[in-house]
C-alpha cells in the first residue's frame, strides 16, 4: 500500500527465452496479492523472451488485487528476435486467475504511453490489461490521446465485468467521470496538482505523539504519505506556547505550560 515508483525499469534477457519475461513499474508479477493506492510514473522497458509481459503496475497477476491505483509513465519493449508473444499495458499486461482465485482490478485509471515500435509475431497492447482471465475490472478508465491505444482490455475469457472506458483529456480531468470514486477519502482532483489528473490524498502516518514535559525541550518529526508527489506542508493549529511545526513536519520547542485541549496538526 502507498507504493510510488518513477526512473527506468528494464527487464533482463532470459537465459531460456522459452519462460516468461514479466516486466512492471512497480511490480513484474503478484499473486495472492494486494497493490492499494499506488501509482507509478516509470519508463517500463520489457526485455526480450517468446513470453513477454510489460505493465506500468503489474506484468502478471494471479489471484491478486489492484485497487486506487494509476499510471502516468511510458511501456516499450526491446525488439523481436523471432516469434515473440507481446502483452504491454498501463495496469496489468498478462492477468491470469482460476474460480477459486480471480484477479480484481478497480478504480485505476492509465495516461502512459504505450510505445507502438518493435511489435512481436503477436502483439497486444491495451491501456488497462492486455490479456484478462478470470479478471473482473470495476470503474477504471485510461485517457485514449496520451496512451496513445483504442482498448482499454485487449481481450478477456471467464470474465464477469469489464469496465475500462476510453476518455478524453478533457473528461479525464472532470470528477464526474469516476463513477463511485471516494474523492472525500481516497482520492482527489485540482487543476495544478498532477496536471489536473486524479491523484492520491495525502495521508498522516504519525498516529500518536510523545509525551511532553513542559520546561523541557522536545523534538519529533512527523511523517507523511505524499500521495500527490507535490510535497508536504505542515501546519498545527492548538500548540503549547513554546512549541512550533515547522513546514516540513519538525515539531519542536520546549512547552512552558500544559496543553489545555487538543492539538490538530495537517
Amino acid at each position: 500500500e502507498g507504493v510510488y515508483t518513477k526512473g527506468s525499469v528494464t527487464s533482463l534477457t532470459a537465459l531460456d527465452p522459452n519462460k516468461v519475461i514479466s516486466t512492471g513499474g512497480i511490480t513484474g508479477g503478484l499473486r495472492n496479492a494486494t497493490v492499494n493506492r499506488s501509482s507509478s510514473s516509470a519508463s517500463v522497458t520489457i526485455g526480450w523472451g517468446y513470453n513477454m509481459y510489460g505493465a506500468g503496475i503489474a506484468g502478471f497477476s494471479s489471484g491478486s488485487t489492484i485497487i486506487d491505483s494509476y499510471f502516468d509513465g511510458q511501456v516499450r519493449n526491446v525488439a523481436d528476435v523471432g516469434n515473440s508473444f507481446v502483452f504491454s499495458s498501463g495496469i496489468g499486461a498478462y492477468f491470469i486467475g482460476s474460480a477459486g482465485s480471480r484477479n480484481t482490478v478497480r478504480n485505476t485509471y492509465s495516461r502512459g504511453y504505450m510505445h507502438p515500435d518493435n511489435p512481436g509475431s503477436f502483439t497486444d497492447r491495451s491501456a488497462i490489461i492486455s490479456y484478462a482471465n478470470s479478471t473482473d475490472i470495476y470503474s477504471s478508465y485510461f485517457d485514449q490521446e496520451t496512451t496513445g491505444v483504442s482498448a482499454g482490455v485487449g481481450s478477456y475469457y471467464n470474465t464477469d465485468t469489464v469496465e475500462a472506458a476510453r476518455k478524453s483529456i478533457a473528461e479525464m480531468k472532470q470528477q464526474a467521470t469516476y463513477s463511485g470514486w471516494d474523492f472525500n477519502q481516497t482520492w482527489n482532483m485540482h487543476p495544478s496538482v498532477n496536471d489536473g489528473y486524479p491523484y492520491l490524498r495525502p495521508r498522516i502516518l504519525t498516529e500518536e505523539l510523545q509525551p511532553a514535559v513542559a520546561g523541557e525541550p522536545y523534538s519529533l518529526k512527523i511523517s507523511g504519505w505524499d500521495g500527490a508527489h507535490a510535497g508536504l506542508i505542515w501546519s498545527a493549529t492548538g500548540l503549547p506556547p513554546g512549541m512550533s511545526l515547522s513546514p516540513s513536519g519538525e515539531l519542536q520547542g520546549t512547552p512552558f505550560q500544559l496543553l489545555p485541549g487538543n492539538i490538530r496538526y495537517t
